[in-house]
């Protein structure tokens, strides 16, 4: 849907992309092929919960040009990761957010060192996302985010355990747009990209992803498909000093469980990693908001990174209570992707009474305060004009909508605001509001 609003706020937002890509700043390494730059926003304020389960396991590495090629001594990285997300809506546009990570790490070295493992915490994170930009044709969030260490890699190298990681400081902001591409706003087009910037001299980076997502209103199927990736800044400054270049490769050395060497996995101590991957996810939420899902991932490039197959099974719980939920107001220009239940409702003294036009619903999405009807530009039906919504059987109104685009047997409507704290639903009934 084109209006001169929708089209004017997709221009804006494209600048604030474009300058938000080359001034915030923020981190990269190779674990963001494990734990990539995402999204943090939610439908609505108030407490969500996603524990997930991560498995990755590795004997092979793109190297410097690129080419796959196995670890030394025959060494594989299996690693299992458990993550507990938590995101805080304080309002339906700012959220805050969380990671508690564990790890669990075997190297196989069946040449050397044999087996090992160890499991401890891995890198925890918090941050913070805001929604700038929000109408019914384009959602624009801004994010930023810090990740901490909660392990010493030198202790695990007195005592001979697996590292947890590099052992880094990273800090990440970036954007992301969400743009639907159908009437009901379910089906999504979400581009994103940031800067990272890293502790200890390693190489800044801008992770992006572009992805399409199905993200259902109520309940139903919900997956996620698209591409993922990270260009270096080659900035490390391992890659240009030698004296910190042989350091690293002996770090990545024991990080992989190999004593000593000048090899090991780049799951460590990566000189600007870069890398290319798919991924995909699907799953299932109830009306809850209670959802299931697994995920994965494939690299297909890279340069300096592990190579392997990442799976993930995780779980989403809406931990808002649905009472509350219904009893919240917003304005309606701030509705883009809230939950049904965060209503305006329109004192009865201000609704209109006659009408002269009678279409029925066909399909709606009160997360985006969206509607569409049977009738369109062939019975006069044009952009501006407003509708009332009732029930099916109902005498009352339910909400007054206006027409935001029109083809010749159907039109879009953006819900302005409610009479009723009701649902919209397929077969109600819209009536043209006679001025």
């Amino acid at each position: 849907m084109e209006t001169q609003v929708s089209v004017w706020s997709a221009t804006r937002a494209m600048i604030l992309i474009s300058l938000g890509l080359t001034t915030i700043i923020g981190p990269a390494h190779a674990h963001t092929m494990l734990r990539p730059f995402q999204n943090r926003t939610a439908s609505h304020s108030g407490a969500f919960l996603d524990p997930r389960v991560g498995f990755f396991s590795t004997s092979e590495n793109f190297n410097q040009s690129g080419t796959r090629t196995p670890v030394a001594d025959q060494v594989t990285n299996t690693r299992i990761t458990l993550d507990v997300n938590l995101t805080y809506g304080v309002t339906d546009d700012w959220f805050l957010f969380g990671r508690i990570s564990s790890l669990s790490s075997r190297i196989s070295n069946p040449a050397g060192t044999g087996e090992r493992s160890a499991f401890n915490l891995s890198d925890q994170l918090i941050g913070s996302s805001f929604r700038v930009l929000s109408d019914s044709a384009f959602s624009l969030n801004v994010q930023a985010e810090l990740t901490l260490p909660a392990y010493s890699n030198e202790s695990a190298a007195l005592s001979g355990s697996p590292y947890m990681g590099d052992g880094t400081i990273d800090v990440t902001g970036g954007l992301f747009a969400e743009i639907p591409v159908d009437s009901a706003g379910e089906l999504l087009v979400e581009i994103g990209g940031g800067y990272t910037h890293r502790s200890k001299g390693f190489s800044s980076a801008i992770p992006w992803s572009a992805l399409f997502k199905r993200d259902p209103v109520r309940s139903g199927f919900l997956f996620e498909a698209g591409m993922m990736g990270q260009v270096s800044l080659n900035t490390d400054a391992n890659a240009t000093q030698g004296t910190l270049l042989a350091a690293s490769a002996v770090e990545r050395a024991r990080g992989a469980g190999m004593l000593g060497g000048s090899d090991g996995s780049y799951l460590l101590q990566g000189i600007n990693p870069a890398f290319l991957m798919i991924a995909a996810k699907a799953g299932f939420k109830t009306k809850s908001g209670t959802g299931f899902y697994a995920s994965g991932a494939f690299p297909i490039s890279g340069t300096n990174v592990p190579f392997g197959v990442s799976a993930t099974i995780g779980a989403l719980f809406d931990l808002s209570a649905p009472a509350a939920r219904a009893e919240e107001t917003m304005p309606a220009k701030n509705a883009a992707r809230s939950r049904p239940g965060t209503r305006v409702l329109l004192t009865p003294e201000r609704r209109f009474r006659s009408y002269d036009l009678e279409a029925k619903v066909t399909s709606y999405n009160d997360s985006l305060y969206l509607v569409k009807i049977d009738k369109g530009a062939a019975e006069m039906v044009e952009n501006g004009q407003l509708f009332d919504i009732f029930s099916g059987t109902g005498q009352e109104p339910i909400a007054r909508a206006q027409v935001s685009y029109v083809r010749a047997d159907e039109a879009a409507l953006t819900v302005l605001e409610y009479y009723q704290d009701t649902w919209i639903e397929k077969g109600s009934i819209a009536r043209r509001v006679v001025r």
